[in-house]
Order: structure tokens, then C-alpha cells, then sequence
């Protein structure tokens, strides 16, 4: 994955517009909200899982919540 974004950095100047301008933060949890074209609003508890012999690995999932 490095290897692709790198070297879309280095031959497009509209990607490396839009990477260097994304705002991405780092989210351990807590409730996640999508609005869904067919199913509308969808909600989810998102647990984050970091092993602790790897802390560079990390498991995110997305339980349902209830409506």
C-alpha cells in the first residue's frame, strides 16, 4: 500500500493535493454513523483491538447497534 500511494504522490499532482489535504484522525472507538443509499442510516459501535506482544497491528471492528 505505501508503495502505491508513494508513487501516486510522485506522478499526480491532483492525488498529492487531495492526500496531503485529507483530515484523518486516528479513532480508538465510539459510535460510527454512515447513511446507507438502499438501507439508510446505519450505526455501529467501533471496538479497536491492538495486540499487546504487536503494537503496530491493530483489529477494528464494527458491531450494530441497536436502532
Amino acid at each position: 500500500m505505501r508503495d502505491l500511494v508513494d508513487g501516486l504522490l510522485r506522478t499526480s499532482e491532483p492525488f498529492a493535493c487531495f492526500w496531503n489535504s485529507h483530515a484523518v484522525v486516528a479513532r480508538e472507538g465510539g459510535e460510527r454513523v454512515f447513511n446507507h443509499p438502499r438501507d439508510g442510516t446505519l450505526r455501529y459501535r467501533q471496538v479497536t483491538l491492538v495486540p499487546a506482544a504487536h503494537a503496530d497491528h491493530k483489529m477494528v471492528m464494527l458491531l450494530p447497534k441497536e436502532p
